[in-house]
């Protein structure tokens, strides 16, 4: 495992990490590498676009597929 260290960190931030970390029965190191675990699963949206891309590739539904239904969907509710 790597080791990460965090300079210059506010007050602030501690005080609600620290009461975070608290709440969740944990410390604050415990509390931000949960944090940081959670986020580094997040998809980017440079990533999501790339999914969204590739999933509609192998879809065959065009932009202009999704326009038309668009469409007919506000045509429908007036």
């Amino acid at each position: 495992m790597a080791d990460l260290e965090i300079h210059d960190v506010s007050e602030d931030v501690m005080a609600r990490l620290r009461l975070r970390a608290q709440n969740n029965h944990t410390t604050v190191e415990g509390f931000v590498k949960r944090l940081l675990e959670q986020d580094s699963k997040r998809l980017t949206t440079d990533e999501l676009i790339v999914r969204g891309r590739e999933i509609s590739e192998g879809s065959g539904v065009t932009t202009e597929d999704i326009l038309t239904v668009i469409e007919e969907d506000r045509t429908h509710r007036k």
